[in-house]
């Protein structure tokens, strides 16, 4: 091999065994796209106008307390 070919095929072999970093693997999420936190106050709301909108399930089964 001639050693410009060598020195480019060496380097080409570098590059792959890279490590990648954990950052590479992530974006920032913009504020205004990140959820709300979870509380059980917005939960139950949250709970209610989707028993409205869809008309699917029994109310008592989203807040009945199951022995």
């Amino acid at each position: 091999m001639l050693p410009k070919d060598l020195k480019a095929c060496c380097h080409a072999a570098a590059e792959k065994l890279k490590q990648s970093q954990v950052n590479d693997h992530f974006t920032v999420i913009p504020e205004e796209e990140k959820p709300m936190p979870y509380t059980d106050k917005v939960f139950k709301e949250v709970a209610i106008q989707w028993l409205i909108e869809t008309d699917q399930v029994p109310f008592y089964c989203l807040f009945e307390t199951h022995p």
